[in-house]
C-alpha cells in the first residue's frame, strides 16, 4: 500500500494538490519507511520547489533502501553538479 500511496501523491502534487500529495508521500512513508519510492517521489518534489540539497538528500536516502529505484541515477545526476 505504501507504493501507492507515494505515487498519488506524486501525482496529487502535479495536479496541483501540493498538500494533498505532500500528505499522501507522508502517509505512504507512514506505512513503510524503507520504501525508496517515497524517498524519491518527495526527492522529485523538492527538486521541482527548487530545493536541491533536501532533493539529493532523499535521493541518497532512496538509493541506501533500493539502488535500483526506477531513474534514481538521472534523478541524482540532475541536483549534482
Amino acid at each position: 500500500m505504501a507504493y501507492a500511496w507515494n505515487n498519488r501523491g506524486l501525482s496529487r502534487y502535479r495536479l496541483g494538490d501540493q498538500q494533498g500529495g505532500l500528505a499522501d508521500i507522508q502517509r505512504g512513508l507512514e506505512l513503510d519507511d524503507r520504501n525508496a519510492y517515497g524517498y524519491r517521489n518527495l526527492g522529485i518534489i523538492r527538486s521541482e520547489e527548487g530545493k536541491l540539497e533536501e532533493a539529493r538528500e532523499l535521493f541518497l536516502k532512496a538509493k541506501e533502501l533500493d539502488p535500483k529505484t526506477h531513474m534514481l541515477d538521472d534523478l541524482l545526476a540532475s541536483v549534482t553538479g
